[in-house]
């Protein structure tokens, strides 16, 4: 399925987490995938997006951090990640579906996100260290003139383009930790919150499109 994606310049500064949760709210909604916005755990704590995709099938979570976006070019301090990693960690254990990061705004190529070495940067090392925990990043990447979004879980991408297919697709082999069937089947109920959230969701959007067709035809 094919995304609508969101055209990044060079040099982006989202310099609030509403306008961070805006662009990862037009990623998801571009992919067609059901969501439920600012989702409260059992524990009481909340997570920005807790994401459906392919009917319900993968599920996973996205959790907006502003810095992470503003510091790419200069690249982003380890102690700051590691701070993102424990919160991102916790939520994934309790939600028992992977969660990621992000927006990454990066200007280089995806193997620099998960690239391993003696010497890593600090958001390789998130990428490679926090995927054992089903922790990944949501990046944005900018190179040549071109950008896409992809979706990094433990050294590959979760969801990304697909040149074989040449259209966007998730990652087969990375899929057993976000799928709801099989030994996962704990994870089922979670759809069921998703799909009614989904609903009043659009419900919300139909009256927002019914209120603006007044208006046009008011001021007409």
């Amino acid at each position: 399925m094919a995304s609508r994606r969101k055209q990044l310049s060079r040099g982006i500064n989202l310099d609030a987490e509403e306008k961070c949760s805006e662009l990862v709210r037009e990623f998801i909604v571009g992919n067609n995938w059901d969501f439920v916005p600012e989702y409260e755990m059992p524990s009481g704590k909340r997570i920005d997006y807790l994401v459906a995709a392919e009917d319900g099938s993968i599920q996973f979570g996205i959790e907006c951090k502003r810095r992470m976006s503003e510091e790419y070019q200069r690249g982003i301090h380890a102690t700051v990640l590691a701070d993102y990693f424990e919160q991102a960690a916790a939520y994934a254990k309790e939600l028992d579906v992977p969660v990621f990061l992000g927006p990454v705004v990066h200007d280089g190529s995806k193997s620099d996100l998960y690239r391993g070495g003696e010497i890593l940067s600090s958001l390789a090392a998130l990428n490679i260290f926090g995927g054992r925990m089903n922790v990944g990043t949501l990046t944005n990447l900018y190179s040549s003139g071109n950008n896409n979004w992809v979706m990094i879980l433990r050294g590959a991408a979760f969801w990304g383009y697909d040149w074989g297919l040449k259209d966007y697709a998730f990652n087969e082999s990375r899929l057993s930790v976000a799928r709801t069937t099989g030994s996962k089947l704990e994870r089922v109920p979670l759809a069921h919150v998703i799909e009614e959230a989904a609903e009043r969701e659009n419900d919300r959007e139909a009256i927002r499109r019914w209120r603006e067709n007044m208006d046009s035809i008011d001021g007409w």
